[in-house]
């Protein structure tokens, strides 16, 4: 339900959540938007029985460094919001999230991954970070 109104008003929240894009966003109709949901977790060091939905991953406001797929430059930085939800408009392309640790700390410590934005399109995605609790 909270990506359907991400997906609604990802024009919106492009300006509001971008920060850092070396160039100019691309505008014009051969742009592609990433939106997605950041998440944290484990949050119980021991999920017992009965404790169901309490120990679920939890919606995180982290950092995303969009990187190309080397790896070795960075397009944009996104940060989510207190709901971990994010939105960018990128040329089409092939790209790197890292989700970025706080300044200082090891942990949490984000999960890379790589994504494929066609042309026009929406493309979404859940970012994972670890929290260490074990």
């Amino acid at each position: 339900m909270l990506l359907a109104g991400v997906l609604l008003c990802a024009p919106a929240a492009v300006t509001a959540q971008s920060d850092g894009i070396q160039g100019d966003p691309v505008s014009d109709a051969s742009g592609s938007f990433l939106v997605g949901q950041v998440l944290i977790g484990p949050i119980c060091p021991v999920v017992r029985i009965g404790q169901g939905n309490q120990c679920a991953d939890q919606p995180y406001a982290g950092t995303l460094s969009v990187r190309t797929t080397s790896g070795d430059q960075e397009v944009t930085q996104v940060l989510a919001d207190a709901q971990g939800a994010f939105a960018t408009e990128l040329p089409p392309g092939t790209y790197e999230i890292v989700p970025l640790s706080p300044p200082g700390a090891i942990l949490p410590r984000g999960i890379p991954q790589t994504v494929t934005l066609d042309a026009g399109q929406t493309t979404t995605v859940e970012v994972h970070y670890d929290s260490g609790i074990r």
